[in-house]
């Protein structure tokens, strides 16, 4: 089923579906670096491991997958792969491609590839039928905005085509139990109105006392919570394109800067999807002619990336051939002859926060393979303004600290789950305290301020459209199934706790005989059918992460 997110951004608001797949996609975009220079015969990483066809330690197969995955979740968010899930999307989707090809399931045909792209969520409009201008937009954004190329498009749609596929395959005809489809129809059409109830933990300021011995004994209860894991302490050798603009020595065309100022229009007109305010004047549209000289600044720049991206891999050959040692006198004459500059990073842990949250992950986590080994810098990858490559200066020990050395910290987190206990105990507190007063007559607003509570304004909605302040942290999970008068459990979060209170529930008669309802029936019987093949995929991709897992690497 279409969530109210998704309704909100492709089917409300499709300029700002634009906006945000700027932010999402253009990450890839920028961290698309060159290949190894040591892949063949000179390849110097020995370590793979292969997952059907991709190399999990090559940092270019990491980016196919990354970014394909990224396009796909773009094109299916009725799927709800977000965020870190993109992870999980990203090895499902080579799973399956994998089964496709076992299971000889051919490309699609230009008709057939018509027909799936156009019942994409992303390219229909408000009553499910295909939208000629979402995919239209769609297409500006990848070819000009964002600098894609239709052939990256084009791989992604011909996969996900043949993924869909496997899917169905492993789904089977799908089944309903008669019982569970009428309930969820039943729910689906019952109108529920519901009043949220919130107490601030921001306004709970209770005494805590912080005791020597309590807080040494939290201290010898929790010592993996201050223990300080191995880290990688690292260096960046920036290669930036500003460095060999003289070494360009061509002169754009019209046509180069037409393309260059579309495709980073969004950077030259900061109100390019700003929507006018209410009887606010329509801003002028900014033309290539009133930013030319930054289009020229910004082409001479892409044309020296090339020349900074050739500098980071000879600096990196420099160091092989030569077999410089780490931390060597010659690795700074190196980077000065390469027009290279260097800076000291934190140091890194693993699943820690990265040192540069402008490169990738991946390229950090990478880092890990040199600490055995003669090997002490990494491939060179892609920047924002250049190229990078990486440098392990040394590698430090894991340790455990005594109680005198992190003392403070201890005491604060101390204090800090303190005050989470109490305040999860004052709300209950009050939640039963206020469940008392409403049961015995009392008006909820009053009792509700009196207690503390911040009331918000009644809600009534279907089952079928329930908002989205009740989707959020399971808050309708615990809501759904109180009757009138009653208030949900506690859900408590970093800002506040929150309750809900079912003020009323109505349910229609159904006539389970009626069109309607048969055709609905169908309906979720192929939403279960359709999602229960990705489940599916989604446990074959698990068993197959932990035999590698079982293979030690």
């Amino acid at each position: 089923m279409i969530t109210w997110l998704q309704t909100f951004f492709l089917k409300h608001n499709k300029w700002l579906f634009g906006a945000l797949l700027i932010v999402i996609i253009v990450t890839f975009v920028l961290t698309i670096g060159p290949q190894s220079i040591f892949d063949g015969g000179r390849q110097i990483r020995a370590e793979q491991q292969m997952f059907y066809g991709y190399n999990l330690y090559s940092e270019r197969d990491q980016r196919r997958m990354g970014l394909h995955a990224e396009v796909s979740a773009q094109l299916r968010p009725d799927l709800g792969f977000r965020g870190e899930a993109i992870t999980q999307y990203a090895f499902m989707r080579v799973r399956a491609l994998a089964l496709a090809n076992e299971l000889g399931i051919p490309r699609p045909t230009a008709r057939e590839l018509e027909r799936f792209i156009q019942q994409l969520p992303a390219f229909q409009d408000e009553e499910g039928n295909f939208d000629p201008a979402a995919y239209t937009m769609f297409l500006d954004l990848y070819r000009t905005r964002l600098g894609l190329t239709d052939a990256t498009l084009s791989a992604v749609l011909r996969e996900d085509f043949r993924i869909q596929q496997v899917v169905d395959s492993l789904a089977g005809p799908g089944f309903l139990v008669p019982f569970e489809a009428r309930e969820n129809i039943r729910e689906e059409k019952t109108t529920f109105t519901t009043r949220l109830l919130r107490l601030s933990y921001a306004d709970f300021s209770p005494e805590v006392a912080v005791e020597d011995d309590a807080v040494r004994s939290f201290f010898d209860g929790n010592p993996a919570r201050y223990a300080v894991p191995e880290r990688l302490v690292l260096s960046a050798v920036h290669f930036r394109s500003d460095a060999f603009v003289d070494r360009v020595t061509e002169t754009p065309t019209e046509e180069d800067l037409e393309r260059t100022f579309q495709r980073n229009r969004f950077r030259y007109d900061p109100n390019m999807f700003r929507q006018p305010e209410e009887g606010e004047e329509p801003r002028p549209e900014v033309t290539l002619d009133d930013v030319r000289e930054d289009v020229i600044r910004d082409w001479k720049r892409s044309r020296a990336q090339r020349f900074a991206e050739e500098a980071s891999e000879e600096f990196i050959i420099y160091l092989h051939t030569n077999r410089i040692e780490r931390g060597s006198g010659a690795i700074q004459a190196a980077i000065e002859r390469s027009r290279g500059e260097i800076r000291q990073l934190n140091p890194f842990a693993r699943g820690g926060e990265l040192p540069d949250r402008a490169l990738p992950a991946a390229f950090f986590n990478s880092m890990w393979i040199y600490t055995t080994g003669d090997r002490f810098f990494s491939d060179p990858t892609q920047s924002r303004d250049g190229a990078v490559v990486l440098l392990l200066d040394e590698v430090l020990p894991p340790r455990q600290p005594d109680f005198d050395e992190v003392r403070g910290q201890v005491a604060e987190d101390f204090r800090r789950q303190e005050r989470r206990t109490l305040f999860s105990e004052f709300a209950n507190e009050s939640r039963r305290a206020l469940q008392d007063r409403v049961r015995a007559g009392a008006d909820l607003a009053e009792a509700a301020n009196e207690l503390g509570f911040t009331v918000e304004e009644a809600e009534t909605f279907e089952g079928a459209d329930v908002p989205w302040t009740l989707q959020s942290d399971g808050l309708w999970d615990r809501a759904r199934f109180l009757e009138p008068g009653q208030i949900s459990n506690l859900t408590i979060r970093r800002e506040d706790a929150l309750f809900v209170l079912m003020v009323e529930r109505t349910t229609p008669e159904i006539d389970w005989e009626s069109e309607e309802i048969l055709a609905q029936i169908s309906q979720n019987r192929d939403v279960s059918r359709r999602f229960s093949g990705w489940l599916i995929l989604r446990e074959m991709t698990d068993r197959s992460l932990q035999a590698i897992d079982a293979m030690g690497v």
